[in-house]
């Protein structure tokens, strides 16, 4: 089952983007294969831009974190688990910058990453 971030009412009755934006997780952070070594190219449904941007080195921290961060604000779950490596997210998470509703479903569904990296 996916886990999504819920909706954010305002009391002054604004709606923003931000507050109903989908963000989605898998259900354990051991549905998380990714790759621990090499190269992937992000679907252009996560990176809108040419494949040149969708591609990154997983063992270069900078590029493996803007990877994990736009799978974690883009991607589906099935995107994510393809993508981002367990153990890979757990070093990383602190270090990733996220919008707060995918942040907190992420750190309330899976408390390992509330850990210091």
């Amino acid at each position: 089952m996916t886990r999504y971030a819920p909706v954010i009412k305002r009391d002054h009755g604004r709606m923003l983007y931000r507050d109903h934006k989908p963000y989605f997780a898998p259900d354990s952070l051991d549905d998380l294969t990714g790759p621990a070594q090499g190269i992937f190219i992000l679907p252009h449904s996560v990176r809108w831009q040419n494949e040149k941007v969708r591609t990154f080195d997983v063992t270069v921290d900078v590029e493996r974190r803007c990877a994990y961060r736009d799978l974690i604000s883009e991607g589906t779950d099935e995107q994510q688990c393809e993508f981002i490596n367990k153990e890979l997210l757990i070093q990383d998470f602190p270090h990733i910058f996220l919008a707060e509703r995918a942040y907190k479903l992420w750190k309330d569904s899976f408390p390992e990453l509330a850990q210091d990296g």
